[in-house]
């Protein structure tokens, strides 16, 4: 795989995994899952 391509296809994992991260958050927010004024996050990534 050239670099280019490489690049775009690591632009569209992180675009997905930011929507779909965002929608989560808000789903924890509005549901009222959240003690205090943080939210904490943990993520992992497996390859």
């Amino acid at each position: 795989m050239d670099e280019d391509a490489f690049n775009m296809a690591v632009r569209k994992f992180l675009k997905e995994v930011g929507v779909t991260s965002q929608r989560e958050i808000e789903r924890i927010v509005r549901d009222h899952k959240v003690a205090g004024e943080r939210l904490k996050l943990r993520m992992t990534l497996t390859a």
